[in-house]
């Protein structure tokens, strides 16, 4: 009995461990001037277009534009950082960072800490 515990717990701590490490990948599209995002294959719409514009994702996290302003969504299409930057850019120097430009001013934020 202790030898079967033993094993589903390896088993289901394997299994947390594989799909935690596993981010979704999502490809930008546009439809009727708004933008959305569909699965890696196409073949399915996770995030409808709903957005003036997008971005890429990186670390379950990507720039969108709404109205004139750009904010973050995660993966779910949930806003995670309010619009309001003029411009959000990926950061190359340290993943899951971004450069956001306010009123013409630069500054790195991690959306982790946001």
């Amino acid at each position: 009995m202790k030898l079967y515990r033993y094993l589903l717990i390896t088993c289901l701590l394997s299994v947390c461990l594989v799909s935690v490490g596993q981010e979704v990948k999502l490809i930008p599209f546009e439809s009727n001037g708004l933008w959305g995002f569909m699965n890696e294959t196409k073949d399915k719409i996770v995030i409808l277009p709903e957005f003036n514009g997008a971005g890429e994702f990186s670390s379950g996290l990507c720039p969108v534009k709404i109205g004139d302003k750009w904010g973050m969504i995660n993966t779910l299409g949930e806003i995670i950082i309010k619009p309001e930057f003029d411009e959000i850019k990926k950061y190359e120097g340290q993943d899951g960072w971004f450069q956001v430009n306010k009123g013409g001013k630069w500054r790195l934020i991690d959306p982790g800490r946001w």
